[in-house]
């Protein structure tokens, strides 16, 4: 006597094949998808392609126009293209702008074309496919000193950071979606000439389609200038002496420089607060240490400051 299923076990076989259907459902339009994508990608390619030698043909200097050309314009029906244009970029290159064939939109160079979803035109030109513009302006310079601002703007997305390199030390990161970030580098040597690298990204960034992952020019602008610090003289102290004693007699001695405000400052090193900034009008000032503490002399030249400081110990 043949014996059937019992129902737990049918239900079992139910279970496992729902769970294998949920797993490779989702898998095989993935799959699909990127078939699609690719397919497309292809066809842009090759309209792109087709508008070149379109332009040698037709143009009078064998060249894009400044503001492109129609991708109808060219003919091409293997993409079944609905609107874009096809042109040439400020760095030479050649470039497909919101290319819509009425399901997907796609974007980039030859080599880096975006694809995406879109259900309308309007849909396809909201697509952000571009790293933002990014202006880098120098605000401060000292001797020991450089004060950076960067610009970062981005029409179709927002702004999440920026980063700043001085030369080959690891890059400090700023998270914000302002438009304007400011960092400042310390501790230079005068007259020495430093490399600084800024970068902006937008949103794309943090997408994780490999399309833009892979494709820096969506999300990332750099861009790098080379800054000297000022050769500027600096305060000198001249000290009684180096063992112990109830005081030291410490002297300022200040370069001279046109419309420089001398001052100094003497922190303690038990205080938490500096002591008050003191103005001064002499080239060299005397002063009778007491505690042991740091003294940081100042010249303020109007667009900068250069410094320089002495610890004070052995005052017992």
């Amino acid at each position: 006597m043949k014996k059937g299923f019992t129902l737990v076990e049918l239900l079992a076989v139910i279970v496992i094949l729902g769970i294998i259907v949920l797993v490779s459902v989702p898998m095989i339009a993935d799959n699909i998808n990127k078939s699609k994508v690719s397919a497309y990608r292809s066809s842009v390619q090759n309209a792109m392609d087709a508008a070149k030698e379109y332009v040698s043909k037709t143009m009078d200097d064998n060249d894009f126009p400044e503001s492109g050309i129609n991708i109808k314009s060219i003919n091409y029906k293997n993409g079944e293209f609905e609107s874009g244009i096809i042109k040439r970029n400020e760095e030479g290159e050649i470039v497909a702008v919101n290319i819509y064939n009425g399901k997907y939109c796609a974007s980039g160079t030859k080599q880096n074309i975006i694809v995406e979803k879109a259900n309308t035109i309007e849909d396809c030109e909201s697509i952000d496919y571009t790293a933002p513009e990014l202006k880098v302006k120098v605000v401060s310079v000292t001797n020991t000193s450089i004060i950076i601002n960067a610009y970062g703007y981005e029409e179709s997305s927002e702004i999440i950071g920026y980063s700043f390199k001085l030369g080959d030390n690891e890059k400090v990161e700023v998270k914000t979606n302002n438009r304007v970030a400011s960092y400042e580098f310390n501790n230079l040597q005068a007259g020495t000439e430093y490399e600084i690298e800024v970068e902006v990204k937008n949103e794309n960034a943090d997408n994780e389609d490999e399309q833009y992952v892979k494709n820096e020019s969506t999300h990332t602008t750099r861009k790098s200038i080379l800054v000297k610090t000022l050769e500027m003289e600096i305060p000198i102290f001249k000290i009684s002496g180096y063992g112990y004693a109830k005081s030291k007699e410490v002297t300022i001695v200040y370069p001279s420089i046109e419309n420089g405000i001398n001052s100094y400052v003497m922190k303690e090193f038990t205080e938490d607060d500096c002591e008050q900034e003191i103005i001064t009008e002499e080239p060299e000032v005397e002063l009778a240490i007491t505690k042991n503490g740091k003294l940081t002399a100042i010249i303020d030249y109007g667009s900068g400051k250069v410094s320089n400081s002495i610890n004070i110990i052995g005052v017992d």
